[in-house]
């Protein structure tokens, strides 16, 4: 079952569709994590009342990006990047 969440982080509104089936939630940044709007996103859900089981942010490595983009991609998450920062933190969390 998905259930639509409005959000406002102004100016710009988004849609998320929470799912009660599964309650993890990884928000992937094209930039830093730190002070972004993934970080909005999970304080609306948490005003919201909206309960996540798992929350993960990933974004880009803690340096200016560059604007060259041979540069910027090793800086900023890829698909790889994603999978292993997931994959080791379900692993983290099975060894609790």
């Amino acid at each position: 079952t998905l259930s639509p969440f409005h959000c406002a982080v102004s100016p710009y509104m988004y849609f998320l569709h929470v799912s009660y089936l599964s309650k993890n939630l990884i928000i992937v940044e094209d930039g830093s994590k730190d002070f972004g709007i993934g970080s909005e996103i999970i304080s609306n859900l948490y005003e919201s009342s909206i309960t996540i089981d798992f929350v993960m942010r990933i974004g880009a490595k803690p340096y200016p990006i560059p604007s060259v983009s041979s540069l910027e991609s090793s800086i900023l998450p890829n698909i790889n990047q994603i999978c292993s920062q997931y994959l080791n933190e379900q692993k983290k969390r099975n060894n609790k």
